[in-house]
């Protein structure tokens, strides 16, 4: 749903524009710097410049494939700012100066375009549907009928529906509060089972898996407000794990399939690719059944699908608005916006490395103590008019998850080694994090 944990972010511009804003300070996209690449390899180049030689084989070899961020990171070393390079068959542009990232936006135009990644356009194609992976009209062999989601949308049709969510969902907020502080709630009391009296320390059991449940409860919640009760819960339940297991997996699959032409992993029936075009259907017909019932079965109630029911007369489009919300992708892209390259670079932020949230404060009489700080090195959210859709929610969710947490428990990192961030089309711990909650009470008294 939002691009908060992406090592960079995708955006539609011009190569042109993307170097400078006026047409003198162009550069060709061949004459950039960047890496160097034989024609006669064609794809194999990928497999040599993004990652270990083995990656183009049938096993893939991860820590390379996961740590593309970290190849990023070594070519803007290398080569500055801005470099170009050619992945499979697209001229790609990678940028982490602020002033040029902030450009990208500024420049994109009343309409900006949403390319999809290359293993789900490649699925549409075999599977002969006419717009995304998530779009168009296709029918599976388990017989489900799926139709063009909002977030996949271009050009007019993308920016109607955008002016009616931005009022709701970007500017008069507080109607959602109440609803996130319940699942909020809902989620604490899950991840705390284990604390007692008697076992005041409890290492949590399945964070990821738990959390990832939550994300997608929380926009259940949003959409039905007061009628997400625990009856209806109950009749979500297997769905919505279900379903959250699927799409975390499907991003999985979709980043492993970064590294190789999809056609290719097709031919060779990688498993990379079959897990994929095998979970793409299941996780479609879990979000319409989760649709579905939320429409049909459940009383209406005084969330977004009751305002959405208000101002937009079409059910299918409501539909494709929910399912949007539900399936949670992100925007991509021709020119890529290193923000984990720029968010750790020295010249943008003093001591980077360093968790310091208070440089983030505005108005703070400290704040001199904290340059440089360029706050458009990082943008999680993006900004202009294709930003995240979902920055209110998301901020919200984690702020009052956050708070109700360390309000009543000691959070501490039982992992032996440091744990570093690896790409999965999101960042993501590159072992499993182990966290323990003591309850405060207990350690105070320690």
């Amino acid at each position: 749903m939002c691009n908060a944990a992406k090592p960079w972010l995708y955006v539609k511009r011009s190569i042109g524009s993307a170097v400078a804003g006026s047409k003198k300070g162009q550069i060709p996209f061949e004459r950039l710097p960047g890496p160097w690449a034989l024609p006669v390899l064609g794809p194999i180049n990928d497999a040599v410049r993004l990652g270990n030689p083995k990656t183009f084989l049938i096993v893939f070899h991860q820590h390379q494939l996961f740590s593309l961020h970290l190849t990023v990171s070594n070519y803007h070393r290398k080569f500055g700012p801005i470099f170009r390079i050619k992945i499979s068959q697209a001229n790609a542009v990678f940028i982490k100066d602020p002033e040029m990232m902030r450009s990208v936006f500024v420049y994109e135009g009343k309409y900006p375009k949403h390319p999809l990644p290359e293993s789900w356009t490649y699925f549409n194609q075999k599977h002969k549907c006419k717009r995304g992976l998530f779009l168009c009209k296709y029918i599976f062999e388990i017989k489900v009928q799926y139709n063009s989601l909002m977030l996949f949308r271009d050009d007019e049709e993308w920016f109607k529906y955008r002016k009616l969510l931005n009022p709701l969902m970007m500017r008069d907020t507080d109607w959602m509060v109440l609803p996130i502080q319940r699942m909020c709630e809902k989620a604490v009391q899950s991840l705390s089972e284990g604390v007692t009296k008697d076992n005041p320390s409890y290492e949590i059991q399945n964070i990821e898996s738990t959390l990832y449940k939550w994300s997608i409860e929380v926009i259940l919640c949003i959409m039905l407000g007061n009628s997400y009760n625990t009856t209806n819960m109950a009749k979500l339940n297997t769905l919505v794990n279900d379903f959250s297991r699927t799409v975390h997996t499907i991003f999985q699959y979709s980043s492993e399939l970064m590294m190789i032409p999809p056609h290719l992993a097709d031919c060779l029936q990688l498993s990379a690719w079959k897990k994929f075009e095998r979970l793409v259907p299941e996780t479609l017909a879990l979000a319409n059944k989760i649709i579905d019932i939320s429409l049909d079965d459940i009383e209406r109630g005084d969330g977004l699908l009751s305002k959405m029911q208000d101002c937009i007369a079409s059910r299918d489009d409501i539909k494709r608005i929910f399912a949007d919300l539900i399936i949670a992708a992100g925007d991509t892209t021709l020119v890529l916006l290193s923000l984990y390259s720029a968010g750790r670079d020295e010249t943008n932020f003093h001591s980077p490395e360093e968790f310091l949230p208070q440089r983030w404060i505005r108005n703070n009489d400290q704040s001199c103590s904290f340059s440089p700080f360029k706050s458009h090195a990082s943008l999680p959210f993006a900004i202009g008019s294709r930003s995240c859709i979902g920055r209110k929610i998301a901020q919200n969710q984690m702020h009052t998850l956050l708070a109700m947490v360390l309000k009543k428990y000691r959070l501490s990192v039982l992992n032996e080694q440091e744990i570093f961030p690896e790409l999965k089309m999101i960042t993501v711990p590159n072992e499993k994090l182990r966290l323990s909650l003591e309850n405060c009470s207990i350690w105070l008294l320690k």
